[in-house]
């Protein structure tokens, strides 16, 4: 029996069998990822060497997307690494543009201008982090020569052409509005290339990139120069989950249930609820007592907890003391602070000076602000702790909870060092804790791979086993003594990077030090994908049985779910940011879903219940 192509799918083959851009949209749940798969094997079955090029959002979907494929004529890249694929080699022309880019003010720099192509004697390379004095470029500088050289070189249209036949953008509304530019105004209309183009995505669902892109996009649909095609029908959310979302699109499409009897949510109704606290804030053992919750199994594979801010996902998962001491560390701030003041008074502080003696003696020019006041009257061993350490340690300690938390793992096609971004010293304790966690799985070979000690006896693999069992027995210890006992036996020492972690930054390795090693178990739980927390920024594209949304801002200025409920018809960014944030978390929902806020507004409760139903809000502390 042959496969049934959908109609979408019939339509972008025409278009581009016939020298036409297209833009697929649809929304969440509406397979558009399956459509653009479908697409690729129709592609393929009757044209088998067509050469394509696959440009998506995250490695994880170019992982799925390879998985499924094996063609050598099929190239699955990120954005960035497709640009640099394309531009890379023509080193001389991006030495050229770099500097004009730098000269112009484009690309922030703190070198002497202006700047010659001639600035750098070797290559130009693409890294995760920028140094310009060293010749490397990161992910934004990337994209601006990109579009510098595509307006500057024509020729490198038709290098793009020789080399693809089809381009495919996965997730187009995430795509950075640079690239969309080049793609969509700098390239020359379709009827003038051989090169076709297809988008495939969700213009509501534009959280990362916001609004910029999608002007462009609607403009090259509004011109001719993109054919939309729309899929309507979702395939995911029950119909209580549909009623919500739908009241969240701005677009004018209204999403329905999928009239394919194979469809997951074929006639499933779910449900939706709106719950609310007045007096304390709603946590995890109380949302888990709640009676529509006693089907859930809060599992990190059939439940999703979303929360804006990593602070509260910490507060939740209970490393609470570990995001204080990364993502706002008050004696970091108030040195910071202080460090400002005496630059502007042309105070310079002897390098050995401490922390004590610089506030004895210049403290008054600055004093704490509100928040770090508080902070200090109620954990007055803050000051305590940070007395004896040079004051240079605290001013170069970083605020970055990238440090502690990395990269979180998504999904089981998530092949990313996700340790890239942390500290050498959380690595070292994420290290630990999977050898702990691999001991308790029984997984006795995969401890010893693990391992840096070699066992050669029969004893040696006893005494092994036994300081195991006291390294499984430490989750109370603190972090210093847990790292002490792990060197001290053997089972994982210290690596290069972290003894000078340790040596250059005491201040911060002594207040790791002291917190409980539990911290780093939750930790670990967490970025591993085990617990059911996430922040909303990271489960697009994701699906899960049961959805619960926390509508707090997290301290974001950017987004406001309360001014979103009073008035959906605003059109601020801040509102529209809002607006399609909630809208990507309440369609992640398979069955259930929640959406939960604290102290609601009667415009806010008024809404909810125009939304979900007044059987479906409910006041549950």
């Amino acid at each position: 029996m042959m496969k049934e192509v959908e109609p979408e799918v019939s339509k972008a083959l025409e278009y581009a069998q016939t020298g036409r851009d297209f833009l697929m949209q649809g929304g969440a749940g509406s397979g558009k990822t399956y459509s653009m798969l479908s697409f690729l094997e129709e592609l393929y079955a009757s044209h088998p060497q067509t050469s394509v090029a696959c440009v998506t959002f995250t490695n994880v979907a170019v992982n799925e997307i390879r998985s499924r494929f094996s063609t050598p004529v099929l190239s699955v890249s990120t954005i960035h690494e497709f640009l640099w694929a394309l531009i890379g080699r023509f080193q001389k022309n991006i030495r050229e543009s770099l500097a004009t880019l730098v000269n112009e003010g484009v690309i922030k720099s703190a070198l002497d201008l202006p700047i010659s192509a001639g600035f750098w004697d070797e290559s130009i390379t693409y890294k995760e982090w920028l140094s310009l004095e060293a010749g490397e470029i990161s992910h934004d500088e990337l994209l601006k020569v990109a579009k510098h050289l595509f307006s500057e070189h024509p020729t490198l249209t038709k290098i793009l052409s020789d080399q693809y036949d089809v381009l495919l953008i996965d997730e187009y509304q995430d795509t950075p509005v640079d690239v969309l530019s080049i793609l969509l105004d700098t390239l020359p209309e379709p009827k003038d290339r051989s090169l076709r183009i297809g988008f495939f995505g969700d213009g509501e669902q534009a959280i990362h990139e916001g609004e910029k892109g999608q002007a462009v996009v609607k403009s090259a649909v509004a011109s001719g120069r993109l054919h939309l095609i729309t899929k309507d029908q979702n395939r995911r959310n029950p119909a209580t989950v549909l009623s919500v979302i739908n009241r969240l699109r701005a677009d004018g499409l209204v999403q329905v249930q999928a009239t394919d009897m194979n469809a997951p949510n074929f006639n499933k109704e779910g449900t939706a609820r709106f719950v609310y606290t007045e007096h304390n804030e709603l946590n995890t053992d109380e949302l888990r007592n709640l009676e529509f919750c006693s089907d859930w199994g809060f599992s990190s594979e059939d439940t999703k907890l979303l929360y804006l801010g990593k602070s509260m996902i910490a507060r939740e998962k209970q490393f609470p003391r570990l995001m204080a001491i990364y993502d706002k560390d008050r004696v970091v701030e108030y040195s910071k602070k202080l460090k400002d003041a005496l630059v502007k008074r042309g105070i310079s502080p002897n390098d050995d000076a401490t922390f004590s003696e610089v506030i004895e003696l210049h403290g008054s020019i600055a004093p704490p602000t509100k928040g770090q006041k508080e902070a200090f009257d109620n954990e007055p061993d803050l000051l305590a702790l940070a007395s004896p350490f040079l004051f240079t340690d605290i001013t170069t300690t970083s605020s970055n909870s990238d440090r502690l938390l990395g990269t979180k793992k998504v999904s089981e096609l998530d092949y990313r060092d996700r340790g890239e971004k942390r500290d050498p010293l959380i690595n070292h304790l994420i290290a630990i804790q999977e050898l702990r966690a691999l001991f308790r799985q029984g997984r006795f070979s995969a401890v010893i791979r693990a391992m840096d000690e070699t066992i050669t006896s029969i004893e040696g693999r006893e005494r092994v086993a036994i300081d195991l069992n006291t390294l499984d027995s430490m989750s109370d210890s603190s972090i210093g003594d847990v790292i002490a006992f792990s060197e001290s036996s053997g089972l994982l020492k210290r690596k290069d990077a972290v003894l000078r972690f340790q040596e250059n930054h005491p201040y911060r390795n002594a207040r790791v030090s002291a917190v409980p090693f539990q911290e780093i178990v939750n930790l670990y739980e967490y970025v591993e994908d085990h617990s059911p927390y996430s922040t909303q920024h990271g489960v697009k594209g994701s699906e899960w049985d049961n959805i619960f949304v926390s509508l707090d801002n997290g301290g974001w200025n950017n987004y406001n779910f309360e001014r979103l409920l009073s008035d959906p018809q605003g059109n601020s960014s801040v509102h529209n940011r809002s607006r399609m944030m909630l809208y990507v978390t309440c369609s992640r929902a398979k069955e259930n879903l929640i959406v939960y806020i604290h102290k609601p507004t009667e415009a806010t409760l008024a809404r909810a219940r125009e939304w979900f139903g007044d059987t479906n809000v409910s006041l549950v502390g």
